[in-house]
């Protein structure tokens, strides 16, 4: 998952750095969320 969504931020190196802390936001809330609907 991490590596695919990776491959799309090689393509526009500029925003890498900007939006990982949003990309690790992101990650987290569907791992909580999948992790909820699991229980």
């Amino acid at each position: 998952m991490i590596t695919g969504i990776m491959d799309i931020f090689d393509e526009n190196c500029d925003s890498v750095e900007i939006d990982l802390h949003k990309l690790n936001e992101l990650i987290r809330i569907n791992l909580e969320i999948a992790y909820g609907l699991r229980q």
